[in-house]
């Protein structure tokens, strides 16, 4: 079961991802919004049914919706209001019916090998009873010690959403939402990416075991936004002096190796073992050789 639920995180990930980016071009004055919708939708129902926790994009895709055309609707008047409101009801349903369209062909190849009593117990009533196991006190407490370990591991991660999130917050505290803002690309990015990211650890927490193969979901999303945060600290950098330079660039360095090394030793290994055509001590000994 742990095994297949490792798989099931893993493949879930290009269908999630590419929902998200078709549900951001649905609401990004794209030329074919309900295009966009419908497929990202689609995405959607091939995610969820790979694992259920792949519905949490049609989520991000309501509370998108909601941000910008609230905000489309506070500088708009009369007609423009109405229509502002009922496109975006009209897109989210556009979606939901993608959803629906992506399940049909897994649904009715359970249906035609009679699998259904076995998909619903598997999947849905064992999945109830995983999900429910644990005490919401507890979910909690192992949520925050997972996401410390897993990002004391990928430092590098941390550090491009905390300068992320520092400027996004920023600009939204201080001089507020304006028209200019969300006409400048980058600042719309970094919020779409982290409402994404909020979203898919919403689906991280489900189950509450929160084993490291659960964060597959935000990995895409912080893989994104760590580019994003690179690449403001380097742009930021050039205004500073040569030594404040060197100093955050030796610690991004170093926070980078150190994953590098904690997470890839035994590939190095592995590797030593595909070259020299034998298989060394340590390979012998690992837990998934045994």
């Amino acid at each position: 079961g742990h095994f297949q639920g490792l798989g099931t995180d893993f493949l879930m990930a290009l269908p999630y991802t590419a929902a998200a980016f078709f549900f951001t071009l649905a609401t990004r004055d794209s030329a074919k919004p309900s295009w966009h919708a419908m497929i990202g939708g689609i995405l959607v129902g091939v995610a969820f049914q790979i694992n259920p926790k792949g519905i949490f994009d049609l989520i991000f895709f309501a509370l998108l919706l909601f941000v910008w055309r609230r905000f489309s609707v506070r500088h708009a008047s009369g007609t423009d209001k109405l229509n502002a409101s009922q496109s975006g009801l009209r897109l989210f349903a556009i979606g939901a019916v993608g959803v629906i369209a992506g399940s049909l062909p897994f649904l009715a190849y359970i249906l035609a090998t009679k699998s259904f009593r076995a998909y619903w117990t598997y999947v849905w009533d064992w999945g109830a009873r995983y999900g429910g196991y644990n005490p919401l006190s507890k979910v909690c407490v192992s949520g925050m010690r997972r996401t410390i370990d897993y990002f004391a591991l990928n430092n590098t991660l941390l550090i491009g959403l905390v300068f992320v999130c520092a400027i996004t917050f920023s600009r939204l505290t201080h001089r507020g939402v304006q028209r200019n803002d969300l006409s400048d690309q980058r600042f719309l990015g970094d919020l779409i990416l982290l409402l994404w990211l909020a979203v898919s650890y919403s689906g991280v927490l489900v189950g509450g075991r929160l084993y490291s193969h659960y964060f597959f979901q935000i990995l895409p999303g912080l893989c994104l936004i760590c580019a994003r945060g690179l690449t403001e600290i380097r742009s930021r950098l050039k205004s500073r002096d040569a030594g404040f330079r060197a100093g955050v660039t030796a610690i991004i360095i170093l926070g980078f190796v150190f994953t590098i090394v904690r997470f890839h030793g035994r590939t190095a290994v592995l590797a030593a073992d595909l070259t020299l055509s034998r298989k060394s001590e340590m390979t012998t000994g690992w837990f998934h050789e045994r």
